[in-house]
């Protein structure tokens, strides 16, 4: 790929902008807060909070007046309602009362309200539980129900909500460099091969401003030759928050649905289509146990001699795992040069990569030779330098990949910074 000059692009983000980003942000989890506490009060109020408060309801004797299994059509389903009804005297007064439980309901599995049927015969004597604050309403049964689970439901969203709220508004640690991670110096024991010189502060600060308003680094001969530690583009803590998101939104909007048409006795084939979505918000949680598991993984160290790549230079990259990774059948590191373009197609909006450049630094088999290493990197002298625009990028990037038979495998990107051609 041809090198090219290309005017100076503003990447700054004005401070108005992150306001109205922090308030949007804000807005988008205020809505899952609030709907979840809508419907956490809805479900309390029907299910939970009538079982709670029966706490105190009082024991008296009671007649069976009725006891029969009714049955209507409705929508071309026959459902059926076990129909109970007793007397009972409570403080010299007579009542009557019509309800078994707290949510009594009819459903098309006639051998269930049969059982209830069975349970409370025409003319016994039986048991009810009545309301010391309101003498006309009592019940035959008080127990824990199911139902109380879908309380849950509308919690995730409450935490997703109340969650996201709290890590939007708190106070944020220094914030990563775009290209060169966080602000703080590399500790003692993950300087590598490099020494006291490979402070990460010094040397991301001075990078970010020649970066600032530039949609390519230039090369800085002060900083070129200045070690670095390499961050990893993708953190394994953000993808388990990003697996436990979806897992919970999706999990929570589908179970919601179908305990829904449960409730409403929808048919067969309505709620077989909807356990082909319960299935995937299955697939989801294991993805997020999946992700939890790698968060065990060994956990590698990479550092590069050179903080500026130009083009047609080669560097040494050294890295350190924290533990021998005895675990790892295998390691492949990789460079690679990847193309990205964004584009309308329609109404859509249409993101195409692109991989121009792959080369292996490093394979091998053998734990020892995968516990620390050095290699050479070298970019190719007719490629294009890294590039950062609106619509067009050009990354170069360090795959490292361990592959751990029977778990997830260690899989780390770390971005490189590539300039234009030093000066002669």
């Amino acid at each position: 790929m041809a090198r090219s000059n290309y005017k100076k692009e503003a990447l700054t983000v004005s401070s108005k902008s992150g306001c109205f980003g922090t308030m949007a942000l804000v807005a988008f989890f205020a809505v899952f807060l609030l709907f979840g506490l809508f419907f956490m009060y809805l479900i309390a109020d029907s299910f939970v909070m009538p079982y709670v408060r029966s706490g105190n309801f009082v024991q008296v004797p009671c007649t069976i007046t009725r006891s029969e299994i009714t049955d209507r059509m409705d929508d071309g389903s026959r459902l059926y309602a076990a129909e109970i009804e007793y007397d009972y005297e409570y403080q010299g007064q007579k009542y009557h009362s019509d309800k078994t439980g707290f949510s009594d309901s009819s459903g098309s599995w006639k051998g269930s309200y049969q059982a209830v049927v069975d349970r409370y015969p025409l003319g016994s004597q039986q048991v009810c539980f009545v309301d010391p604050q309101k003498h006309d309403y009592a019940v035959l049964e008080r127990k824990w129900s199911w139902m109380f689970l879908m309380v849950g439901i509308p919690g995730l969203f409450v935490l997703v909500g109340a969650g996201g709220i709290i890590g939007v508004l708190m106070p944020s640690r220094p914030k990563r460099n775009q290209y060169f991670g966080s602000s703080s110096a590399i500790n003692s024991q993950d300087k590598l091969a490099y020494g006291e010189e490979a402070q990460s502060s010094v040397v991301a600060t001075s990078l970010d401003m020649i970066l600032k308003n530039q949609p390519f680094p230039h090369y800085d001969a002060g900083l070129a030759e200045k070690p670095r530690e390499l961050p990893t583009m993708t953190s394994p803590v953000m993808i388990l928050g990003c697996a436990i998101l979806v897992a919970v939104l999706w999990n929570g909007i589908t179970w919601l649905i179908f305990l829904s048409m449960l409730r409403d006795n929808a048919k067969f084939f309505g709620l077989a289509f909807m356990s082909l979505f319960l299935l995937v918000g299955l697939g989801l949680i294991a993805w997020v146990f999946y992700q939890f598991l790698a968060l065990f993984n060994p956990k590698p160290t990479v550092a590069i001699s050179r903080s500026l790549l130009p083009i047609g230079s080669s560097s040494d990259l050294t890295w350190k795992f924290s533990s021998t990774p005895t675990s790892m059948s295998q390691l492949v590191i990789k460079l690679v040069g990847e193309e990205e373009a964004q584009y309308r197609r329609g109404t859509d909006t249409v993101t195409d990569k692109k991989i121009f450049f792959e080369k292996i630094l490093f394979d091998s088999f053998e734990p020892t030779a995968m516990e620390q290493g050095s290699v050479q990197v070298e970019i190719p002298d007719n490629s294009m330098h890294t590039f950062m625009a609106s619509h067009n990028k050009i990354r170069w990037k360090i795959t490292l990949k361990g592959t751990i038979p029977k778990w997830p495998d260690v899989m780390h990107d770390y971005e490189l910074l590539v300039c234009p051609h030093a000066p002669e």
